[in-house]
Formats: structure tokens, C-alpha cells, sequence
């Protein structure tokens, strides 16, 4: 019996100065979506983007269209002007906005005098434990717990259960 799976179209924010933090964590999270019963993840980066296509206009196309956001949050993702001036207001739209999932990759200081979140300081972030960015872990199994236990949450934001209260 074949179970119909909801495609979830899934655009990942990040900059390419963590790509060293980016790599690993993504590599580890997509067999973990992946194999969700009743969800398909399509994940979609920049890095996906072939010889000669228009980047910028399919990197706005694809945060536009989106179902969900991973926001792989570091000091260099507030850095990056692509980012803050396009990127994050499409994400951030009023109107239709994807689900949002701010992860804390690489430590930023609290908002406001420490740093400016861009519109992300009322966001909940995903740290393990509450407290811990995945670039302050240091061994493999802290990682994949990070990873593991970040994939149950976006499974629940984007396929919320009806009866959870």
C-alpha cells in the first residue's frame, strides 16, 4: 500500500561563510526528513542552482513559493545583505508566510544592543536544550542529537497534531 505524501517545498536560508557548519548539518538532516511517513521534504538551496540560471531571481522565486523556511541563523546570516534586504522580507511577508524555522547555527548575541535579528527576535529558535548552537558542539553524538532532535521539530511545525492540547 502506497501512503500519498504531502510535499512540504522547504527553502534553506544560509550564508557561505558556514558552509564549513552548514554542510554537515544538512547532510545529517536529510535522510531524517526524508524518510517521514507522511511528509516529502524538498529541500532547496542555493547551492542547487545550475550553470547559467538566474540566481537571484530563482533564490526570491524559491523563497516566495516556499512551505517552510530553515533560517540557519549565525553572525554571518545577519551579515549578508542578500540575505537582510531580500531574502528575510519575503520570508517575513504578512500576507501567506511559510512556517519559520530559526536554527541557531553559530552563536549572535542577544537582539537589540548585542545584535540586530532582522525581524527574528520574537521567533522561537531551535536550540538543543534550550541553550545549546550546534557550532558550540564539539562531539559527533552532541551533533546528532542537535540534528535529531531538530528534524522531530520541523516535522511538528509543518504537520502540526490537531490534538496535541
Amino acid at each position: 500500500m502506497t501512503v500519498t505524501r504531502r510535499k512540504v517545498r522547504t527553502f534553506v536560508s544560509w550564508a557561505h561563510f558556514d558552509r564549513q557548519l552548514v554542510e554537515p548539518l544538512l547532510d545529517e538532516l536529510a535522510p531524517r526528513l526524508k524518510i517521514v511517513t507522511e511528509l516529502e521534504f524538498v529541500v532547496w538551496r542555493d547551492s542547487d542552482l545550475a550553470l547559467g540560471d538566474a540566481w537571484k531571481r530563482e533564490i526570491l522565486r524559491r523563497a516566495l513559493t516556499c512551505d517552510a523556511a530553515l533560517l540557519l541563523i549565525s553572525p554571518a546570516f545577519f551579515a549578508s545583505d542578500f540575505i537582510v534586504d531580500k531574502e528575510l522580507p519575503l520570508l517575513l511577508r504578512v500576507e501567506a508566510p511559510p512556517v519559520l524555522l530559526p536554527v541557531a547555527l553559530g552563536t549572535v548575541g542577544k537582539p537589540g544592543r548585542h545584535a540586530n535579528w532582522h525581524g527574528l527576535d520574537g521567533r522561537q529558535l531551535f536550540l538543543l536544550d534550550g541553550t545549546r548552537w550546534y557550532s558550540e558542539l564539539t562531539s559527533n553524538t552532541q551533533r546528532e542529537r542537535f540534528v535529531n532532535e531538530l528534524a522531530d521539530r520541523i516535522i511538528d511545525a509543518v504537520d502540526p497534531e490537531p490534538d496535541r492540547w
